[in-house]
């Protein structure tokens, strides 16, 4: 969207009182005309009878338009230097505020930067916890339970995704109680017909002729162990692939070729899987930064692993932790073990 189309949505949404009467403030933004500047915004919210809230999602969309960009920042300052009556509450995907608004550091001083971090296990198990009180009969194992929040990957939608058609499944069978065998409907029913968007973009980044590594290079990386900013090294790419790789190895090999397969999957199997990962011509599904790696979409990352069980590149046992206590704190599943 452009500066323009952002506020006319906007305002559409707004009131004024005028001659007793309650008008939408729809028809004076038109009049402003196709010039829309930061002083005919303030104008504007000058016309309200009183306070209010303006909530812009998806600025991360706009970050390629610095045209967009620098009208934004301009209405930001304007509006705080005058005190208009209104806050804006601004809501993106980057790492700090200045990857939204890239313009006038004096801009800054106008804006609270308020990180939202990912949920935590706590978190997400109560979003679990909700829904299943809300279907009278309804139970769910505790593993069950904990594997959602795990797959999850601290993103709300997920646990709300794979709850869901695990649920479904139950009640479709006419059953009370979920097991793992709905949460393994849940993930095919979720990768193969819930989520086209993400399965697009993994498939351009994984196809390749048989026997390349594409597939199982994609769900180590997801599989990885990160920084707090989800960032990771090629290292930390290989014990996972080679825990993918032994699952894929059928066992009549295993004893006769471990060693040898072992070193042949050190970072030279695989760097150039990554850097075509970060090229346009696989998407690119994942950001480089410095010798670092990173998912470009953070819905991506789940949904990689949730494919990879999905299509038995790694098994759930593969997966689970040695001890069964309840998880407390968000972690990664690359913490949990590897047989």
């Amino acid at each position: 969207m452009s500066f323009r189309s952002i506020w006319r949505s906007i305002f559409r949404k707004l009131t004024t009182t005028l001659d007793g009467e309650e008008v939408a403030l729809d028809q004076t933004f038109e009049a402003l005309g196709d010039g829309l500047n930061s002083e005919d915004i303030l104008h504007l919210f000058g016309l309200m009878d009183g306070p209010s809230i303006v909530i812009i999602d998806e600025l991360d969309r706009v970050s390629g338009d610095s045209e967009t960009q620098i009208a934004l920042a301009d209405t930001i300052k304007t509006l705080s230097d005058n005190s208009a009556q209104t806050t804006l509450i601004l809501v993106g995907v980057a790492d700090s505020v200045d990857e939204l608004v890239t313009e006038h550091l004096s801009t800054m001083r106008a804006l609270k930067q308020i990180p939202m971090p990912r949920m935590s296990i706590p978190e997400l198990l109560e979003i679990i916890d909700k829904g299943i009180k809300h279907c009278t009969g309804l139970s769910i194992d505790p593993t069950v339970r904990e594997r959602i929040a795990e797959y999850s990957m601290g993103l709300p939608e997920y646990t709300h995704r794979l709850a869901q058609e695990a649920a479904l499944c139950v009640a479709n069978d006419g059953r009370t109680d979920v097991t793992m065998r709905d949460l393994e409907y849940a993930i095919r029913e979720s990768v193969d017909n819930q989520l086209e968007t993400l399965f697009s973009s993994y498939k351009l980044a994984v196809e390749a002729p048989r026997g390349t590594l594409f597939k199982p290079v994609l769900l180590a990386c997801a599989l990885a162990k990160k920084d707090e900013h989800g960032f990771f090294y090629a290292r930390d790419v290989v014990q996972p692939l080679r825990s993918i790789e032994a699952s894929r190895t059928p066992e009549t090999h295993a004893s006769s070729k471990p060693n040898r397969r072992k070193k042949e999957l050190e970072i030279p199997a695989f760097a150039r899987h990554l850097k075509q990962f970060s090229s346009p011509e696989r998407g690119p599904i994942l950001q480089s930064r410095r010798r670092q790696y990173r998912f470009v979409m953070t819905a991506m990352e789940p949904y990689v692993i949730l494919r990879g069980l999905s299509d038995g590149l790694i098994s759930e046992a593969r997966l689970t932790r040695p001890s069964r206590k309840p998880s407390t704190e968000l972690g990664q599943l690359s913490l949990l073990a590897f047989e």
